[in-house]
């Protein structure tokens, strides 16, 4: 099966330049929550089949650690 897939990307709120984007996410992108100190954060996605978009079916739930300046998925559980 392919799967769509989602960007998350963090912006400069003064300039609406792009700080950071994390890319490569194997479903939809459902929830986010930063660590306290910034430095990570953590993703819930969803997995939806690309032949199967307008149904919704309900895929795969997982969540994905992402370090944020380095742009790299740490880990993964299901959800």
């Amino acid at each position: 099966r392919r799967y769509r897939s989602a960007q998350v990307v963090f912006l400069d709120a003064a300039t609406g330049r792009t700080l950071h984007a994390l890319d490569g996410f194997g479903g939809d992108v459902r929830v986010l929550g930063f660590s306290p100190d910034g430095t990570t954060v953590r993703v819930t996605t969803q997995d939806v089949p690309a032949d199967n978009v307008k149904k919704q079916r309900p895929g795969a739930k997982r969540v994905e650690t992402w370090d944020i300046a380095a742009g790299k998925r740490l880990g993964e559980e299901p959800w």
